[in-house]
């Protein structure tokens, strides 16, 4: 293509762009899309007191199965599908007396304001103690569906899941214990390393990490059996740290282009002034359990710089977070993603299964609106006076915007789906 074409092109793509803004901002203008009180994340990063709570209670169950048990499995994902089937109640069904704790939920505003759930009291929430008929049979549900799910793989639960048992030096729970990532100088070159690291700064044990893309049949089965939400993205390349001499990758994250994610998405970047085709979307992030533990924020960089070094012209990386779920800020926006685009309300969603004459049900991310609309007999969704807290989209500006950012949004938070 000549240079004038480009020019032509490129003014067409612009042009485009800038009658899509004017669209979203009369959505803004008509009420459609809602706007919220700025906050920063780096300062105020939100917790859900009455998740906390949940967590600490069913936790200690979650342990003792997973020392009990000779099955391999990973104890986070269990605790995630837990934590999303549970939103599927009232308090008033969840709790003993929890018809109290719903009564103080509404009296405090949460159902018609997101941004009052942290100010929740904790001290008050932990009065209330889970109803074991419920979370009992919660419990040996989820991890039903987790057992067929593993069963159904061909993955090295060994390998993967070595860190739970205690039989890898590198992959270890025990905090302490635990490796870092670093890059030393090694007879004059520079490489990646997991260190062993003693009380005094020094690296007592070190074993190479190779930073490179994921071969996209196993970069997929790792998403759908692994991560929490099961749910492979398309249109993506994947990205993967290491071991030297290892087959598969013990930390592994898709990357999308933006002007390849839901329209949504799309809407926020321009109205920030971001060219959606000059973007990238970090998602679908997954490390083995007991991984380094600066592991995130490592190949977050890498996967930025790789992008940056390629493309000259990106403007921005993008992800999303769940702080209703994260349980600490640094590892959620360790690499500096960490500003504000969105927040989309957040609602899960579970299909009604068989599982051995059993019924289940299991968390679902539906394809489209019109696959929702015709299973929706079978589907069972977040409970509305389960108080949630809304997903956020984050950004890290990287080069030059093309657009000036809208002077409607100085200020405010984009929301997205709110009723």
């Amino acid at each position: 293509m000549q240079p004038k074409d480009n020019q032509i092109k490129s003014s067409f793509k612009k042009e485009k762009f800038e009658m899509r803004r004017k669209k979203v901002l009369k959505l803004l203008l008509t009420g459609k899309i809602k706007l919220y009180p700025q906050f920063d994340l780096r300062k105020d990063w939100p917790t859900h007191p009455l998740i906390v709570w949940i967590r600490k209670q069913i936790i200690p169950i979650i342990n003792k199965l997973t020392k009990q048990t000779n099955f391999l499995f990973d104890p986070q994902d269990l605790e995630h599908q837990i934590l999303f089937r549970l939103t599927t109640f009232a308090p008033s069904e969840l709790f003993k007396k929890g018809s109290i704790l719903e009564e103080y939920f509404e009296k405090f505003g949460v159902y018609e304001n997101w941004q009052k759930i942290p100010l929740l009291d904790l001290d008050f929430i932990s009065k209330f103690k889970l109803r074991r008929e419920i979370i009992f049979p919660i419990i040996e549900e989820q991890f039903l569906i987790i057992q067929k799910r593993m069963n159904k793989n061909n993955l090295p639960r060994n390998l993967i899941f070595s860190g739970i048992k205690g039989f890898s030096e590198i992959f270890t729970t025990k905090e302490k214990e635990r490796y870092v990532l670093k890059w030393e100088n090694i007879c004059g070159k520079t490489h990646l390393i997991a260190a062993k690291i003693n009380s005094n700064g020094e690296t007592i044990k070190s074993f190479f990490v190779k930073f490179k893309k994921v071969r996209k049949d196993i970069g997929r089965k790792f998403i759908r059996e692994l991560h929490y939400i099961h749910t492979p993205r398309f249109k993506e390349e994947i990205f993967g740290l290491f071991l030297e001499k290892s087959k598969f990758p013990f930390a592994i994250q898709l990357v999308t282009w933006a002007k390849n994610s839901p329209k949504f998405r799309q809407d926020a970047l321009l109205l920030k002034g971001f060219n959606p085709e000059n973007c990238i979307e970090l998602r679908r992030l997954y490390t083995w359990p007991g991984s380094p533990r600066n592991v995130i924020g490592v190949l977050d960089r890498l996967i930025i710089n790789y992008y940056k070094k390629l493309h000259k012209n990106i403007e921005a990386v993008t992800t999303t977070v769940m702080p209703m779920y994260a349980k600490t800020r640094s590892t959620t926006i360790a690499s500096g993603i960490d500003q504000i685009l969105y927040v989309r309300s957040l609602e899960h969603k579970f299909i009604c299964k068989r599982i051995n004459s059993k019924k289940v049900w299991e968390h679902i991310i539906p394809p489209s609106q019109k696959w929702l609309k015709i299973h929706q007999h079978k589907i069972i969704k977040t409970h509305p006076k389960f108080p949630m807290y809304p997903t956020i989209g984050v950004f890290k500006q990287v080069n030059k915007k093309s657009f000036s950012e809208s002077s409607w949004i100085k200020g405010k938070i984009i929301g997205f789906n709110f009723k």
